[in-house]
Order: structure tokens, then C-alpha cells, then sequence
């Protein structure tokens, strides 16, 4: 019995050491073959002539396979850099997965995909971005099938550069981190989470949805639909602070994305010791330009406080420059509340001005480092209702200006008068430039232009006053008399009283001179 039992002990010994040879002569010869069938599906399903360093294949104690340098090109571009490369692939499954050619789950590192440059000119209206393009069909009888099916592909990294097809630009890089496909196909839309990089360089924003079908040539053409979130700290970009919240949706292909969503700030402004902060909602519709990063806005509806704004333009990238060049149209809506715009530029908690502001002009800020109000630009036109003033010395000035042009010096009950105000404004370097700007009250007419430094708070101006009253029914008691003989002078171009004025000072300290002789004689 104990002889049987020895050989039967030697004989399974045996058997297990031969099937252990069997399995890995049968590994041996099945790994150059299946590394050979990657690298010819790879090649017809994305037209790209594939270079796959070693393939490793162990069954013990499960399925797994080790890859190391996946490098694809496009066929006919050696002009190209590699479209994919990857460094190191891993993957496992069980013994049941592999006859079904299935892993159940791969990982990636050193990740990166370079698309090249497309070949269209410029970018589609919305409403055609809206809708994904499909990817280029591929025959089923030309490409073998896919040697396995992966139901999970994990990247802890992974670096999208896309050419761009101007010169004039930088491509455009994504940092795409902890991506997830559950599952991957090329031949399918395939389900996605990772986190991508923002315009704000410390927040990242997570985004999930389904990319491709992936298309076999053009690479620009891979289908995305996506929703994302993130909230970013504005105080990255100088000259700015405050917080964002954001959420929306892109829908489209890489070279062209249309993407719609909420932004919203509890308080975003100006940095500054005066500068004041405001809560914001934006609603916005774009389409982005994924080979080039270009954003082009369709609409913009944003509430700044009270007020509301309705905004179109661009914000592009530019070679070798940080940051993105911002142009807008801005106009404002129904409601708008100078006070706002105000507590924004000039003085967050107490706004020299208060009433309706109507405003439609440009706004250009183009990349940099310095503080926003350094660069940025603005042109347009301008024009305030129900406006008065917040200094009661400032209010004091305009109510007597009234008064006098009235006739009435002595009427107390004409007080607190509105006035308004519009025309041209420009501004370059903290410096605004008003033009052809009409101001009127009860009574009075003011045509004036000059400067005023944001900074500085000095104010430079020149205008002509036209009263309503003639020069001597401006003053009281003895003077009316004695002004009398006056009238005639000073009563020119269709008013009782033309006078020139300079405005000069400070905000808070202003001083206003009469220039006697250009008055008499009709000058400005």
C-alpha cells in the first residue's frame, strides 16, 4: 500500500510539473501572437502604424498582462509627434476572462495623446456644434475583433495636447487626473469621470460623461458629451477677488464643443482697500474651440448686484502668453443701478452716485500679470437717470444750480433734485476719458468732457452751463439789480445764461471755477 501510495504522490507530482510546462510553453508561444494581434487591431481601427515594446503574459495566481511602450502614429504623417503613447500598460482578469478575451480591469501610466491640428478653417454656428459628429465608419470585415474587452481603464494622469491649426497659437494641453472608463470601447461611447484643469491655475473641475466612438482619422472628431463642476478662487487673476461656483454641460467633438451653465459668486470684485464685492450669477451659452482653447460666447446674461448685463465676444489664448485676451459687448438689460458699477470701481461702501445706468460699449483685458484695472480697457456710451449724489455737499451744488436755473435762488423746496448724465466714455490705464457728455437738471444744462483717474480720484474738466433764468434772475436781494445790465452778455445760444466752467479737484473735494471772458465771448 505504501509503494501505491508513493507513486501515486510521484505520478500527480509529475503530472502538475508537466501541466505547469504545458501552461508556460502555451504562454510563451500566445504572447508574441497576441502582442501581434494588438498591434494589428490598433493599427486598422485608428489608421496608425503601432509600436508595442514587450507584452508579458502570467497565469499564476490570475490573468495578467504587462505591456510597456505603446506608441501609435498616424500613417503617411511622419512629420507628427506619436498621436499615443503610453508607458506602461497593466491589466487582470481571471482564467473564465480569458477565454472570453475580457479583462477586468486595466491601468495606464504616462499617459499622453496628441491630436493634430484639423483641417477646417473656422468654427461651425452653436447649433451645429450642438450635435456630436459621428465617428467615420469603419468596415467590419477589415479589422480583426479587439483581442480584449476591458470593463474597467483607470489613469492616474494623463496629458491631452491638442495641435492648433494657426500658427499664432500655442496648443492647447489638458491635465486630465483619476480618470475612469466603466467600460472602455473603442467602438462605443464609453462612460467618464476625471478631473480636468481650469483657467484658474489652483482648481481643477470634475467632469463625467461618455466619450467617442473614437473615429479612425480624424482625431478632432471624437465625440464628447459631458457635465462638470468646480469651484475656483477668482484671486489667482490679478487685480480680482472672490469665488466662483460653476456647473454646466459641453456637448460636441474635441475641435468643437458647445457648452452652456450657471456661474455664481456669493461676493466677487476688485482687490483693493476701497473696492467693493458683489454677488454674481452668470447664465452663459458658448462654444469652445477645443484645439486651440478659444472661447467664443454666444450670450451672457449676468445680475451684479441689482443690476443686469447681457454680454457676447471672445476669450482667446495667445502664443506665449499666460492667461486668455478677453473681449466683450456689454450692454445692459431692463435694470441696471449705477451704484453697483460704482461700488465695484470706486468705493465699495459708500458709492458717490446712485440711479439707472443704460450702458452699451466694448471691453477689452488682455493677458497679463498686472492688476486687472491696469489693463483693462473700455469704449462706449453711456447714460444715467434719477441720478443723485451721495455727498450732501455735492447734492447742495446741484440743488442750487436748479434753483438758480430756475430763477428761483430762494426756493428751499426745490431739494434733493435728480439730474442725469450721458455720453462717451473711454477707459485706458485707471484713466477715464469722458467725451461729449450732457448733463441736465431742473433748469440747467451742463456740456462738459475731461478725465478722471480711478486711481488718483483727480478729476479735470471743462464744460458750458446753459441756465434756463437769465444772469441777474440767478442771484438774490441787491445783486438781481445790479446784474441786470449783465443779462445781455451772458444770455447766448438760445439760453438766459451761458457760462464756461471748469471742474477740477477731487472727488470728495471738488472745485469749480467760472471762466468770465470765454463766457462773454461765446468761447469753450
Amino acid at each position: 500500500m505504501k509503494q501505491w501510495v508513493v507513486a501515486l504522490g510521484v505520478l500527480v507530482v509529475l503530472g502538475a510539473g508537466a501541466a505547469l510546462g504545458v501552461v508556460a510553453r502555451v504562454t510563451r508561444q500566445a504572447e508574441p501572437r497576441m502582442r501581434e494581434e494588438v498591434q494589428r487591431w490598433l493599427s486598422a481601427r485608428l489608421n496608425s502604424d503601432v509600436q508595442l515594446e514587450s507584452l508579458t503574459v502570467t497565469l499564476r495566481p490570475a490573468l495578467r498582462v504587462e505591456g510597456t511602450n505603446l506608441v501609435l502614429r498616424i500613417k503617411d504623417r511622419p512629420d507628427l509627434p506619436p498621436f499615443i503613447s503610453i508607458k506602461r500598460i497593466s491589466g487582470t482578469g481571471g482564467f473564465t476572462t480569458l477565454r472570453a478575451k475580457r479583462l477586468s480591469e486595466v491601468r495606464l501610466e504616462g499617459v499622453e495623446i496628441v491630436v493634430p491640428p484639423g483641417r477646417k478653417a473656422d468654427l461651425k454656428p452653436l447649433r451645429e456644434a450642438t450635435h456630436a459628429v459621428a465617428a467615420v465608419p469603419v468596415d467590419p470585415g477589415t479589422v480583426p475583433a479587439p483581442p480584449f474587452i476591458i470593463e474597467r481603464l483607470v489613469a492616474s494622469s494623463a496629458r491631452l495636447i491638442v495641435m492648433p491649426r494657426d500658427a499664432d497659437h500655442d496648443s492647447q494641453e489638458w491635465d486630465i487626473r483619476d480618470l475612469k472608463m466603466e467600460p472602455f470601447s473603442l467602438d462605443a461611447a464609453a462612460p467618464f469621470s476625471a478631473t480636468v484643469d481650469t483657467p484658474l491655475p489652483a482648481d481643477r473641475a470634475a467632469v463625467s460623461g461618455t466619450v467617442g466612438p473614437w473615429p479612425s482619422g480624424e482625431f478632432g472628431r471624437l465625440p464628447i458629451a459631458a457635465s462638470y463642476t468646480f469651484v475656483g478662487d477668482v484671486g489667482a487673476v490679478p487685480g480680482l477677488d472672490g469665488r466662483l461656483d460653476a456647473s454646466g454641460a459641453i456637448l460636441g467633438t474635441l475641435e468643437r464643443l458647445a457648452t452652456n451653465g450657471v456661474v455664481t459668486s456669493k461676493a466677487i470684485g476688485l482687490r483693493g482697500k476701497d473696492a467693493g464685492r458683489l454677488p454674481m450669477t452668470t447664465d452663459f451659452e458658448a462654444v469652445l474651440d477645443g484645439t486651440n482653447g478659444d472661447l467664443y460666447l454666444t450670450r451672457v446674461a449676468t445680475t451684479l448686484g441689482e443690476s443686469a448685463f447681457q454680454t457676447s465676444g471672445q476669450v482667446l489664448r495667445e502664443k506665449g502668453k499666460p492667461g486668455r485676451h478677453v473681449a466683450l459687448k456689454v450692454a445692459t438689460l431692463a435694470r441696471a443701478e449705477l451704484a453697483d458699477v460704482l461700488r465695484l470701481l470706486i468705493d465699495g461702501a459708500h458709492p458717490p452716485m446712485n440711479g439707472r445706468l443704460t450702458l452699451k460699449g466694448t471691453l477689452d483685458l488682455p493677458p497679463g500679470q498686472t492688476d486687472v484695472l491696469q489693463r483693462l480697457a473700455i469704449d462706449g456710451a453711456f447714460e444715467l437717470t434719477r441720478t443723485r449724489f451721495a455727498n450732501p455737499e455735492v447734492q447742495a451744488k446741484i440743488d442750487d444750480l436748479s434753483r438758480k436755473g430756475q430763477g428761483k435762488p430762494d426756493d428751499d423746496t426745490i431739494a434733493k433734485v435728480p439730474s442725469e448724465l450721458r455720453g462717451q466714455v473711454r477707459l485706458r490705464r485707471q484713466q477715464l476719458s469722458l467725451s461729449s457728455v450732457v448733463f441736465t437738471a431742473p433748469g440747467a444744462t451742463i456740456e462738459a468732457s475731461g478725465e478722471y483717474g480711478l486711481a488718483s480720484e483727480e478729476m479735470q474738466f471743462r464744460g458750458v452751463a446753459k441756465l434756463d433764468a437769465t444772469l441777474s434772475r440767478t442771484m438774490r436781494g441787491a445783486r438781481r439789480v445790479l446784474l441786470r445790465p449783465l443779462d445781455p452778455l451772458f444770455r447766448k445760444d438760445g439760453a438766459g445764461t451761458r457760462l464756461v466752467v471748469d471742474v477740477t479737484g477731487t472727488r470728495n473735494a471738488p472745485v469749480v471755477d467760472l471762466d468770465v471772458g470765454a463766457s462773454i465771448k461765446g468761447r469753450k
